[in-house]
């Protein structure tokens, strides 16, 4: 699942396989400063943002963002 690959890039437990820092492990700042943002909010909040938006790119942002953040629960406990 690519949630999972994300996740486990998020943790530090997977290499960047894609870009230009691509073999390397995302910079711990970067790592830090993405959780964070991602618990700013919880997965039911971002699934209530879902139900009434019609923009289908910010659908496609929500979905991604409670994939992820499902994904890093197994994990880390997000």
């Amino acid at each position: 699942m690519a949630y999972d690959m994300v996740a486990q890039q998020l943790l530090g437990k997977r290499r960047l396989v894609e870009g230009a820092g691509g073999g390397r492990l995302m910079a711990e700042v970067d790592r830090q400063r993405t959780i964070d943002q991602l618990k700013q909010t919880t997965v039911e909040e971002d699934k209530a943002l879902l139900e009434g938006e019609t923009d289908p790119s910010l659908v496609a942002a929500y979905n991604y963002r409670v994939g992820v953040k499902t994904s890093l629960a197994k994990y880390d406990g997000l």
